[in-house]
């Protein structure tokens, strides 16, 4: 009995679990495409984030999110091959 005690209070004291509903997604940007449907609908409000290697994108002046179907939609023009990395929950 003592082992099993021992292996459970080691698995609360591990730290805090990840969000199994968070993830980060690739997109890589097309010439002339300007929406990209995410792998996962019904995000989170205030959940995202996303950038690329120069840095952060701001939500509403880089891009917008439609958060009910988990569409991209870029406010600047794609610069193609380069991949934004989205993160959402």
């Amino acid at each position: 009995m003592a082992t099993f005690g021992a292996l459970a209070l080691a698995t609360v004291v591990a730290g805090p679990v990840p969000d199994p509903s968070c993830g980060v997604f690739a997109v890589v940007q097309q010439s002339q495409q300007v929406q990209y449907a995410l792998p996962r609908t019904f995000l989170r409000a205030n959940s995202d984030s996303v950038w690329t290697h120069a840095g952060p994108w701001r939500l509403g002046a880089d891009y917008a999110l439609d958060r009910t179907h988990g569409e991209l939609r870029l406010l600047r023009a794609p610069m193609p091959g380069e991949t934004l990395w989205v993160r959402a929950c």
